[in-house]
């Protein structure tokens, strides 16, 4: 128990040798965060609207791709079907 103690002593004497930030430091600081925040999730929302563009492109064409491929299989095997 006198281990816990201690180690509450010496927390709290080096919490007193902290030098904290102002209020203005903290506001400026506050600011800056949000600012930032902001800007990265414009930055994200901005790429992910671009890749969803590009993708959807891509993909409409493959699926094109891939079902003609389908009706040609099926008229093959329809066809070959009847032999």
């Amino acid at each position: 128990m006198e281990k816990v103690l201690d180690y509450i002593r010496e927390s709290r004497a080096e919490l007193k040798k902290v030098t904290w930030p102002t209020r203005q430091q903290m506001w400026y600081s506050t600011i800056v965060v949000i600012v930032v925040t902001f800007m990265v999730s414009a930055y994200l929302g901005l790429v992910d609207l671009l890749l969803t563009g590009v993708f959807s492109k891509s993909s409409d064409s493959l699926d094109q791709i891939w079902l003609s491929s389908l009706d040609c299989n099926l008229e093959v095997k329809g066809a070959a079907a009847l032999f």
